[in-house]
């Protein structure tokens, strides 16, 4: 159990006018104690600027998700029940794909697939942080060739794929296609959140405007 985390816990804890006992704040810390300790450690920092209320177990998990790249096994498994929508396009990564694989054997039982899941996709996270890897995103196209904007449009903003996967999966007509291959040639994956939300609301712009 490291002692800068109980250190940081306590701190936070305090700042956010938790109140909690020796004891609660030991049984967080080995929650937590499966985590990378700078992973832990960064999260706390964030609580400390950004909880508003009492802080809880879950608001450290949620941040610590957050650091890593990967997203919380909740999240993962509500694009996981998504993605049983075979019209419905989803953007994933292996780790969500491969739990899924375990958590459909067990339905229709919800309840223990979605256990099956979250422990599946939890330790497959571990792995990859464990090996300094960072989430690949992937988009599984449904066969609702309107509905693909929507998802497709999303994960670029939330920076899941550039905006040359964007364009491959996402036609322009052909009028606009010059004008599509400009705004993809002034942006890459390391683009600014806010450069890329103005060339996607360009680019929506401009699929509208042909359709």
């Amino acid at each position: 159990m490291s002692a800068k985390i109980i250190d940081a816990l306590t701190v936070v804890a305090e700042i956010t006018g938790a109140t909690l006992s020796v004891p609660a704040i030991k049984g967080i810390a080995m929650e937590l104690a499966q985590h990378p300790e700078h992973e832990v450690l960064k999260a706390l920092a964030k609580c400390k600027s950004e909880c508003k209320y009492r802080l809880t177990l879950a608001d450290i998990l949620e941040r610590i998700d957050q650091s890593s790249g990967f997203i919380g096994a909740d999240e993962a498994w509500s694009l996981a029940c998504q993605a049983m929508d075979e019209s419905a396009t989803v953007v994933m990564t292996e780790q969500i794909t491969q739990a899924w694989g375990v958590a459909r054997d067990v339905m229709p039982d919800k309840v223990g697939a979605r256990m099956a899941f979250r422990e599946v996709y939890n330790r497959l996270v571990d792995q990859a942080k464990d090996a300094g890897q960072q989430p690949v995103w992937f988009a599984s196209l449904g066969h609702d060739k309107q509905g693909r904007e929507g998802p497709l449009m999303q994960a670029a903003q939330l920076g899941r794929l550039s905006m040359n996967q964007v364009q491959q999966l996402l036609p322009a007509p052909d009028q606009i296609a010059p004008a599509v291959a400009l705004l993809v040639d002034q942006m890459n994956e390391r683009s600014k959140p806010e450069v890329a939300r103005a060339a996607l609301l360009a680019l929506k712009s401009k699929l509208k405007g042909a359709a």
